[in-house]
């Protein structure tokens, strides 16, 4: 269903030619699937995106990424300012280290008073103070520990890593800016898959399904069309248009569909029909105000009559007079008449 309507073909490379041949461009022509006639207008939306933001404020020391880029999962995005916090991890550290050594004494000091209670030679009260000293070291210790760990966890929200792997979709913060907790400075987005969004007119909504395929024409992308399927309809419609939003997913294998992009949406709704499509400003007019096209056959240019159908965006139905397999010229055809001698390349 998704084979496109013309396939660009160069037959020949460009050589001089003598004065009565002229220099074509063609494209062979194929049938495709179109569904019905209904047709909408669409937006690529990412699969999933993020805001990426620090944890802590600070000044941006680095920020290694640009908008567009493809990063990998944990790759480095950026750094903050990581003086402040190190400064923390390093009195944390000594605070724990000091713990320790409070605890181990308090250990050895417990070790010889035992065998003094043991003995009985040892006052009850004193040995209470002893096991007191040990529980309020090991307190100590449970809680610069602690406190290391918060002053670590701070070190480490300085730099700014990817959640997973996706493109740099928006970029809104620098080196020497200062940010704080949570402001957005990059967007990631996931696009290994994409959304299109459709707008549906309220009369239509119930013609589509969920699961049902849809093709779509991105005009961007040289009128590359893709398929997808249809995945989310919306339960309510805009107060204002009173349409009703559908999307459709698609896999993006190759990344050539990007977020924003425009695109025609052709969806089946009714029986589906193959047919042979072609760009509106190749088919041309004659004195008796019916339609033509310049075709190649042997060498030469051949004008030939078509019967027209709809119109698929911007592109029309040939109901007859062409079959697949068919040179049209889509360039130099106001150069040649019928029978006219022709070269075609690339």
């Amino acid at each position: 269903m998704a084979s496109t309507a013309m396939l660009m073909t160069g037959c020949s490379k460009e050589k001089p030619q003598s004065p009565n041949i002229v220099t074509v461009q063609t494209a062979a022509v194929s049938a495709t699937a179109h569904a019905g006639d209904q047709s909408y207008a669409g937006t690529i939306e990412e699969m999933s995106g993020t805001s990426l933001s620090f944890a802590g404020a600070g000044t941006i020391r680095r920020l290694d990424v640009r908008e567009g880029q493809n990063i990998a999962a944990g790759q480095l995005i950026g750094i903050i300012d990581a003086q402040t916090t190190a400064n923390a991890v390093a009195v944390a550290r000594a605070t724990t280290l000091q713990a320790r050594e409070v605890l181990n004494q308090a250990n050895d000091a417990h070790a010889r008073m035992k065998l003094l209670h043991d003995n009985g030679s040892l006052p009850e009260i004193k040995w209470v103070e002893v096991e007191t000293k040990v529980a309020q070291a090991k307190q100590m210790l449970a809680s610069a520990q602690a406190a290391e760990l918060i002053a670590r966890k701070g070190l480490a929200d300085t730099r700014l890593t990817a959640p997973f792997s996706g493109y740099i979709a928006r970029k809104n913060a620098d080196v020497g800016q200062n940010v704080l907790p949570g402001q957005e400075v990059v967007k990631l987005v996931n696009i290994d898959r994409v959304k299109v969004r459709i707008s549906v007119p309220e009369d239509e909504i119930a013609g589509l399904r969920i699961g049902q395929e849809v093709m779509f024409r991105v005009s961007s992308l040289a009128g590359a069309t893709f398929l997808g399927q249809i995945s989310e309809k919306s339960v309510s419609s805009d107060p204002i248009s009173r349409s009703y939003t559908v999307w459709a997913t698609v896999a993006n294998s190759g990344h050539r569909l990007l977020p924003g992009m425009i695109c025609d949406v052709y969806t089946s709704v009714g029986r589906q029909d193959r047919h042979i499509l072609l760009a509106a400003n190749l088919v041309q007019i004659d004195v008796d105000n019916k339609p033509f096209i310049w075709v190649v056959e042997r060498g030469m240019a051949r004008r030939r009559s078509i019967v027209l159908g709809g119109n698929v965006g911007e592109n029309v139905i040939v109901s007859s007079g062409l079959t697949e397999g068919d040179e049209v010229i889509v360039a130099g055809q106001q150069k040649v008449s019928d029978g006219q001698k022709v070269a075609v390349v690339k």
